[in-house]
């Protein structure tokens, strides 16, 4: 009897495991369908899809019980709202198509749900606490809030309503550990059917030697191979973390990380790739289990390797130089022609003083500092996100500054923008702190913010991008302070 009682509950339990990887599995497929699209509405409906797989995990984390009229009471409200709003403005298919229709319908019922799980929270007793022991995060998150509404105008409201209302839930260390792990799981799962499916049916597409796939950007493709290569790394600091030593607890996540490597790898994107060695950084620094003197040291011997890579960067851009200037190479690849820059007399010629080595570095980036430089300028204490931004002399326009801390600061103002970069700011030092006392609960959450910090700093990462938007998510990691 009792036997059978034990595998009732476990059935429950694998049951309850599969769901929660199933809708993460589902919402970032749809977070990546929407960065495929070439056009705003189908980008829209596919994110606002992804949006609803999570507010249907919110309303999971919250255990919302049937007795709470309120929370229903509010959900049938905004139905007889939707209904009416529909026949007074004759929103249907015929009048609007059925994508657009559906992009409408998606965001009311976002919005509906966010009204009932706010009014949830506002009868639950837990609300006041974890506003109380988060208040400067919340200060800083309702500023930049605030700003992403204003500048970013209704289309971001899809993206906040879900993560504000996960803000207030109450999840406890171990709890929040396993919701990591369905996370990465889901993730992953989403990342090999998509490349697999891209390498099918899409095998010989290339932007010159970097393969593009079914991506619509290089750096979309990248950041989202990047990401299943932060998740499988969460999966080894989880064995670096606990007491059970069994091989295969390391041995797979190794094994599965080699197929996003090879995607990085083949996708070759430098923003991406320069991000992992960072990530990889800081998991040397702070994943171990000696505590913060050990992570202090880590981090010496890390400045140490720095300065070896970059002599050692200088000292191969020689090599190639003295092999290409005398004739024994006679073709340069992609990464040797940036870094042949570096030693070469033209390379030192260019948009800053000529001789200086940041015409060499400038280069080396594709133009990255003096586009840096040039967006910079256009900053102002208010935002103006309808920007075009320009190389030197207003010669050559294009759509970003390739720099999503500038690009904040711009969008949003300089206040605005500073805001953003003190809310990432946090996430990452918090929950590096955690690391460094050697807690596990918030490794993902600091993985996945190094990875970020270091993807904005060469690229720029729209808010519904599947990096971004799982961050959001994660952050959650930084304001637990209770043990389960």
């Amino acid at each position: 009897m009792f036997d059978a009682i034990r595998e009732k509950v476990q059935l429950k339990k694998i049951a309850a495991i599969l769901v929660y990887v199933l809708i993460f599995y589902r919402m970032v497929l749809n977070l990546i369908y929407s960065t495929e699209q070439p056009y705003q509405t189908p980008k829209d409906f596919y994110f606002l899809i992804a949006s609803l797989w999570f507010t249907l995990l919110v309303f999971a984390f919250r255990r919302i019980p049937l007795r709470k009229v309120a929370v229903w009471g509010t959900l049938l409200v905004g139905a007889v709202v939707l209904l009416v709003y529909y026949k007074i403005y004759n929103v249907s298919v015929q009048a609007y198509g059925k994508v657009y229709f559906l992009v409408i319908l998606f965001s009311w019922i976002i919005c509906i749900a966010f009204v009932a799980l706010i009014v949830d929270s506002l009868t639950s007793v837990n609300t006041k606490r974890i506003l109380l022991e988060n208040r400067l995060f919340f200060v800083i998150f309702s500023v930049m809030a605030v700003f992403m509404i204003i500048y970013g105008k209704t289309s971001i409201i899809p993206v906040l309503c879900p993560i504000i209302a996960l803000m207030l839930t109450d999840i406890k260390k171990n709890k929040w550990l396993d919701i990591t792990k369905f996370f990465a799981a889901g993730y992953y799962i989403a990342f090999a059917q998509t490349m697999t499916k891209s390498l099918i049916q899409n095998p010989d597409r290339y932007q010159g030697s970097r393969y593009l796939g079914s991506f619509m950007e290089l750096e979309s493709g990248g950041m989202f191979c990047g990401g299943a290569v932060v998740c499988m790394l969460f999966f080894v600091a989880l064995y670096v973390f606990s007491d059970s030593k069994k091989w295969y607890k390391l041995a797979i996540p190794l094994v599965l990380m080699l197929y996003p490597l090879y995607a990085v790898w083949r996708i070759t994107s430098r923003s991406t790739q320069i991000s992992l060695l960072l990530v990889l950084l800081f998991f040397f620094i702070f994943c171990h289990t000696r505590g913060k003197k050990a992570s202090l040291i880590r981090g010496a011997v890390s400045i140490g390797i720095f300065v070896v890579m970059v002599v050692t960067l200088f000292v191969y851009s020689s090599v190639v130089k003295e092999q290409y200037d005398s004739g024994k190479k006679v073709k340069l690849s992609y990464w040797e022609g940036h870094i042949y820059e570096l030693t070469a007399e033209e390379g030192r010629v260019g948009y800053f003083k000529d001789g200086s080595i940041l015409n060499a570095i400038d280069k080396l980036s594709s133009k990255r500092l003096e586009h840096w430089v040039e967006s910079s300028k256009q900053i102002q204490v208010l935002g103006h996100p309808f920007v075009t931004f320009y190389f030197k002399d207003h010669e050559v326009p294009t759509e970003s500054p390739h720099n999503f801390y500038i690009l904040w600061l711009i969008e949003y103002g300089a206040i605005g923008g500073a805001f953003v970069i003190l809310w990432i700011l946090y996430v990452s030092v918090v929950s590096g702190r955690t690391l460094a006392k050697c807690d596990s609960y918030a490794v993902m959450t600091f993985l996945w913010a190094v990875f970020f910090m270091g993807v904005c700093m060469f690229t720029c990462v729209r808010w519904k991008s599947p990096l971004a938007f799982s961050l959001l998510i994660l952050q959650y990691g930084v304001l637990i302070k209770r043990e389960e």
